[in-house]
């Protein structure tokens, strides 16, 4: 397979503007530490608080916290830890029943 000549350019560059003993040494693998990509807030009173308290500078109804973050939601945060990030709330889902369902097999 024929290189792209917009890669055989960069590779000239390169040539004319390293020299070889340089290229060797860039090329070499290296052992840096890896730096966190994210760092996120485990789910606590303290992280909710403070993420409602930049929803609402920036617009959203305080009615809105009184929805998603009940009391229940609050009370047991930490049931969440390593489920969620960023939590302010949860959601109510309507659940209906049916039945009686009868399975065969």
């Amino acid at each position: 397979m024929p290189i792209p000549p917009k890669n055989l350019r960069f590779l000239e560059k390169l040539r004319r503007t390293m020299a070889p003993g340089d290229l060797a040494a860039r090329l070499q693998p290296r052992h840096d530490p890896i730096a966190p990509l994210l760092t996120l807030p485990q789910p606590s009173h303290q992280a909710i608080g403070r993420i409602w308290s930049r929803l609402t500078k920036s617009g959203v109804p305080a009615a809105a916290q009184a929805m998603l973050a009940d009391d229940l939601t609050l009370a047991s945060v930490e049931h969440f830890v390593g489920n969620i990030e960023n939590m302010i709330g949860t959601v109510k889902v309507p659940v209906g029943v049916i039945g009686p369902l009868r399975i065969n097999g």
